[in-house]
C-alpha cells in the first residue's frame, strides 16, 4: 500500500534525525503533494529543509502562497520574514511582518505558538512564533533598516512580555 501523507511526514522526521536531508526532502515533498487540505506545518517543515540545503529559491517559492493563508497562519509569515532577512531582503521582510501585524497583535494568549507546539517538529523547535517573537523579529528588521525608533518600540514591547529574556 502507498504511504499516506502523515506517514511520509513522520518518515521525513526520521530522516532528519538520521541527518539524511535528501531523503527527508523527498518524503516531505511527497507528503505535501498527497495532502488534501492546507497543512502549515508540512509547508514550514519543507521550507526549513530547503533552507538547510541552501535551496533558498525553493524555500521562497514554497512560501509564495495566497495572502489569506498568511493571515490565518501568521507563523508562516514570520518564517518567511526570517528567510528574507537571511537573504538580505530586509524591506520585504518588514513588509511581510507589517502585513500580519494587526493579526498578531491580538494574540496575547500566544495561540500561534501553541498551534505550532501541538505539532512538535524537529525542524521548527528553535523558532519563536509567539507575540514576543514577532516583536523581537520586527525590532531586528527595523534596526537593520535604520529605523531605531521603530526598533526601540518593538524591543520594548518584547521585553515587557518577558523581562527575563536576555536576547
Amino acid at each position: 500500500a502507498e504511504p499516506n501523507a502523515e506517514l511520509l511526514h513522520q518518515a521525513a522526521y526520521i530522516c532528519v534525525h538520521l541527518n539524511d536531508l535528501g531523503l527527508s526532502t523527498q518524503a516531505l515533498e511527497k507528503s505535501l503533494n498527497k495532502t488534501t487540505s492546507f497543512n502549515p506545518i508540512r509547508l514550514m517543515d519543507l521550507t526549513m529543509i530547503y533552507t538547510l540545503r541552501e535551496e533558498h529559491k525553493k524555500s521562497l517559492d514554497l512560501l509564495d502562497i495566497d495572502q489569506t493563508y498568511l493571515l490565518e497562519h501568521p507563523e508562516i509569515a514570520m518564517l518567511k520574514s526570517d528567510l528574507l532577512c537571511n537573504l538580505g531582503h530586509y524591506d520585504l521582510a518588514r513588509q511581510t511582518l507589517q502585513f500580519i501585524e494587526s493579526q498578531v497583535e491580538g494574540d496575547e494568549e500566544n495561540e500561534v505558538q501553541r498551534a505550532v507546539d501541538r505539532h512538535p517538529s524537529p525542524l521548527l523547535f528553535t523558532q519563536d512564533f509567539s507575540l514576543k517573537g514577532f516583536h523581537f523579529r520586527y525590532a531586528l528588521v527595523e534596526r537593520i533598516l535604520g529605523d531605531f525608533t521603530g526598533a526601540q518600540k518593538h524591543f520594548s514591547i518584547a521585553q515587557k512580555m518577558d523581562p527575563t529574556d536576555i536576547r
